[in-house]
């Protein structure tokens, strides 16, 4: 499912945008933006947490910012960062590449005019796609498997027309080549010309947090080994196509360890 501006609400604070079911990264950040003056959150930008440390009822977190290394003392401490963005050339041959390969974007403007590839056909793929095409941007998305149902959505199907946009699933053999992207499709390659190359390709487990959590005590060696051997419900689409979101999503959490 993709959240919508009622369900991401904070507060009973309305979030203001275009299309509930539509948002954008943009709409989001501004809208978070109010929550934190509303609430007076002091937020810390470019600062790493390297190391966490019980002590006494407290934890001492050890922080690395441009100025240093410095120590945070916490009552409670929530973890929120335990994935990453998987790269594109761990699934995509990258080497002869001359096009730019973008992990993301902050805004559509920064891709505009440009002939853009979104390689992935996840939630994220879904996310980057509907951001350029409400900018009224073309784009053509390949996924190495069936597209997720929520691809189905009409206002998306709408807005692919509109734009001439493609949406390819199902291809392997993805090559990024000198001036754009082959691949293969029924059988047949295909090649693809094109300015930029977003990679979607989900996320990861990220390995220095899940040791830092080890290490403060909240996780266990065996929930960790649970946590790296579950499967994620995107995993579960291609290995049971045959179940429901909701049913994938149960298997999923009954996999992991309970937290």
């Amino acid at each position: 499912t993709i959240a919508t501006g009622p369900t991401l609400e904070v507060g009973n604070l309305p979030l203001d945008c275009r299309d509930p079911h539509q948002l954008t990264r943009d709409e989001l950040l501004y809208y978070y933006a109010r929550i934190i003056n509303y609430a007076g959150l002091k937020i810390r930008s470019r600062t790493r947490c390297v190391a966490l440390l019980p002590e006494e009822g407290r934890v001492m977190a050890k922080v690395e910012t441009s100025l240093g290394e410095e120590v945070v003392w916490a009552n409670k401490v929530l973890f929120t960062a335990w994935y990453g963005k998987r790269p594109l050339s761990e699934v995509v041959d990258v080497r002869k590449a001359t096009v730019p390969i973008y992990s993301g974007f902050r805004s559509p403007t920064e891709l505009a005019g440009k002939r853009v590839v979104i390689i992935g056909g996840g939630l994220s793929g879904y996310e980057y796609a509907s951001s350029l095409l409400m900018n009224g941007q073309p784009v053509v998305l390949l996924a190495r498997h069936q597209l997720r149902p929520v691809y189905n959505n009409p206002r998306f199907k709408a807005l692919c027309e509109q734009t001439g946009s493609r949406m390819y699933d199902d291809v392997s053999g993805i090559l990024i080549e000198a001036d754009g992207v082959s691949f293969k499709r029924e059988g047949k390659r295909q090649c693809m010309g094109c300015d930029a190359i977003v990679g979607a390709m989900g996320h990861e487990l990220k390995s220095d947090v899940l040791r830092m959590m080890e290490q403060a005590g909240a996780l266990s060696s065996n929930e960790l080994a649970e946590l790296r051997n579950a499967p994620s419900p995107e995993s579960l689409l291609w290995a049971h196509p045959d179940l429901s979101g909701e049913e994938r999503t149960r298997l999923a959490h009954a996999r992991r360890p309970d937290l």
